[in-house]
């Protein structure tokens, strides 16, 4: 199976590197084992607690709304047990002052409003406090 997903250069590399001893046979792996073989070479052992952590504390920093809460579902597929409230809580405490302010001010929390509702909403502030800021 593994030999349908790299081929090449990229095959050889990784069965000159990863495989001679360590692991049966790249031909018989399925996808999951290959990337719990990469997972294992190629990632130091605190990898996981270090991009989980990196998650729960996100904030959107120069991110617009939008790219902040694609880049919270991206690191969130790492973490099957993060649940998309869970995702709505990190995207409530990690926006901008100001657009959590507005959030609170139209009824919306981080514990009973889904990131899709935020989200709009959020896009919503940024777009006027944008379009004041041209305007002046």
């Amino acid at each position: 199976m593994f030999h349908l997903l790299v081929s090449g250069r990229a095959l050889e590399c990784f069965t000159a590197n990863f495989t001679p001893t360590r692991y049966p046979p790249p031909s018989e792996w399925s996808p999951k084992e290959v990337f719990k073989v990469l997972q294992k070479e190629c990632f130091p052992p605190d990898h996981k607690i270090t991009s989980h952590k990196e998650l729960m504390s996100a904030t959107q920093g120069n991110l617009s709304v939008s790219e902040f809460a694609a880049d919270l579902r991206f690191r969130a597929m790492h973490f099957p047990y993060v649940s998309e409230q869970c995702l709505a809580a990190i995207f409530f405490v990690g926006v901008h002052k100001y657009i959590r302010t507005q959030l609170i001010r139209d009824g919306m929390g981080q514990d009973d409003t889904d990131l899709k509702t935020l989200e709009k909403h959020a896009e919503g502030y940024e777009f006027g406090r944008r379009v004041l800021r041209d305007f002046r």
